[in-house]
């Protein structure tokens, strides 16, 4: 065994343990940033690998492979893939002179393998904590890259690579047409989360002027129930569900207007009764508060129109609450329990 075998064989586990410990920091991080990803994979390298590396590179030691361990980051747009940047540049000290983005190297003529990658290490305010002491001076290497430039590269590397030669020039042509088509379909997909963003933010400047024109969409409902509903937990998330814009367009809600009616201020007093009264297992939500809105209006249109068995359980309390005030839901008739 030469001394790079076993230099690999005594540090494999060593740098395992480092990678699970840069993939926990990158993945808590990262859920805290809220910026979306597809995903978080960590990797090390190979034996077969790393020996070929170092015989490729002319490494004197072996600890100047600077990419034993892996972590790749897919984003879903390029914008994306900034931001990430960005968490990983303040999460750990990047060796700015081994950095960088493929795409700025590449001449104006030039299509191809795209990413941003990092090699980087633990700083001082990590390495102090005593789980991290066997770290110092290991380095790592950071890809991040959109869906789109992953495609393109697992498929290069697959079908190119491992192909063992030189493909044929039609093959490698159209590679690059490849790569070049993903990439403005890329920077297309970034305009249109532009233009979708600017749209949200218009949404809600109009919704906080009280313009009821606007059509119904998870901004603009989730501003509007705010503002009559603001001690509820304010999960946006949740109003991005297709059903509940289902159920009130076959109710015949379309615009802010058309809510407004359904929210009298009868409505939103019965609703708040509902909300004191704590009577499901779970904190009431915007949806919900949606569904009842249009039972208190007319549940017999809403449980024939809309409602198409998206739920089948009620808490009782609201049944009896919703009964003092005249309100009547035949529980038999739709086969709804009580909970």
């Amino acid at each position: 065994m030469d001394a790079n075998s076993k230099w690999y064989e005594n540090n494999k586990d060593l740098y395992l343990k480092f990678k699970n410990s840069i993939q926990e920091i990158i993945e808590r991080n990262m859920d805290a940033s809220e910026v979306p990803y597809q995903s978080i994979e960590g990797r090390l390298k190979t034996k077969e690998s790393f020996l070929e590396k170092c015989v490729r590179k002319s490494y004197n030691q072996p600890t100047e492979a600077m990419d034993i361990v892996g972590i790749r980051i897919i984003a879903y747009t390029l914008a994306d893939v900034k931001k990430i940047g960005e968490i990983i540049t303040s999460t750990f000290r990047v060796d700015k002179d081994n950095s960088g983005d493929k795409s700025a190297k590449m001449d104006a003529n030039q299509v191809g393998y795209l990413s941003v990658h990092y090699i980087a290490e633990y700083g001082e305010d990590r390495l102090v904590l005593n789980e991290n002491t066997v770290f110092k001076n290991l380095k790592f290497e950071i890809q991040i890259r959109t869906i789109l430039q992953h495609a393109w590269a697992e498929i290069e590397h697959d079908k190119g690579y491992k192909f063992g030669g030189k493909l044929p020039n039609e093959i490698g042509r159209r590679f690059s047409l490849a790569a070049g088509v993903l990439e403005m379909v890329d920077r297309e997909f970034q305009n249109l989360s532009d233009e979708i963003d600017r749209h949200s933010k218009n949404i809600k400047i109009e919704a906080d002027r009280g313009n009821l024109s606007i059509p119904i969409d998870s901004k603009s409902l989730y501003q509007y129930i705010s503002s009559k509903f603001g001690e509820i937990e304010k999960t946006e998330g949740s109003l991005r569900s297709q059903k509940i814009f289902k159920e009130l367009h076959l109710y015949g809600i379309e615009i802010l207007s058309d809510l407004d009616e359904l929210f009298s201020d009868s409505s939103v007093e019965i609703i708040h009764s509902l909300i004191a009264s704590k009577g499901a297992k779970s904190d009431i939500n915007f949806v919900s508060i949606i569904r009842y809105a249009m039972l208190i209006d007319d549940a017999e249109k809403y449980l024939d129109t809309a409602w198409n068995r998206s739920w089948s359980g009620i808490p009782k309390i609201y049944v009896n609450i919703m009964k003092e005030n005249n309100i009547d839901i035949n529980l038999s008739k739709y086969k709804i329990s009580l909970i």
